[in-house]
């Protein structure tokens, strides 16, 4: 009886944990919106903010940046179940199936998702003139490091070099297919 309690208490805590940041996120800027328009209806604003973001190609580009940040911090931070040792497998990860010959997706997981990381950080680069891939290639590590610290420190998930390495992987291959892509283009 007390076992079940206890699962179900930590089962509670669990999902308001992995809600409560998107929805603190989703107050905060629509108190922002609403504290520089307080005289527009919600409607109004919307309707505005769909027409702008129609006709504005940068405005689309930082919108789908931002967007693609808070969806790698909700996959790595927010949505992440407590773990009270997240010490205890920092060499772990490795594998693409486990020990009893289940695939692990968290590895291709990892590099899909620092696929448009390695694509953005490419872009930036090349728009500020630098041109080393070690550039990219320092930046994912640092990010992925940031977040696997997070991590640690949160305790949210794992700690594993494993993560690191495949999110770095993913970087480089964003890197590569943005370099692709611009070659392509600059060809026809």
């Amino acid at each position: 009886m007390v076992e079940n309690i206890k699962i179900l208490i930590q089962d509670i805590f669990i999902s308001f944990f992995q809600v409560i940041w998107f929805s603190s996120i989703i107050a905060a800027l629509s108190l922002y919106i609403y504290e520089k328009n307080p005289n527009k209806s919600l409607k109004k604003l919307i309707v505005e903010f769909l027409q702008m973001f129609k006709n504005n190609k940068k405005l689309k580009n930082k919108y789908f940046i931002f967007l693609y940040f808070a969806f790698v911090a909700f996959m790595t931070l927010f949505n992440r179940k407590p773990y009270l040792n997240p010490l205890n497998n920092i060499f772990g990860g490795w594998n693409l199936f486990s020990s009893n010959g289940q695939f692990n997706a968290d590895a291709v997981e990892n590099v899909v998702l620092f696929i448009p990381m390695g694509s953005i950080l490419t872009f930036y680069a090349s728009s500020m003139s630098i041109k080393k891939w070690s550039y990219i290639l320092s930046r994912c590590i640092m990010i992925s490091l940031g977040i696997e610290t997070i991590q640690l420190f949160l305790f949210l998930g794992t700690f594993q070099f494993a993560d690191v390495f495949y999110n770095t992987l993913g970087g480089i291959i964003g890197e590569i297919l943005y370099l692709c892509f611009v070659a392509v283009k600059n060809k026809h």
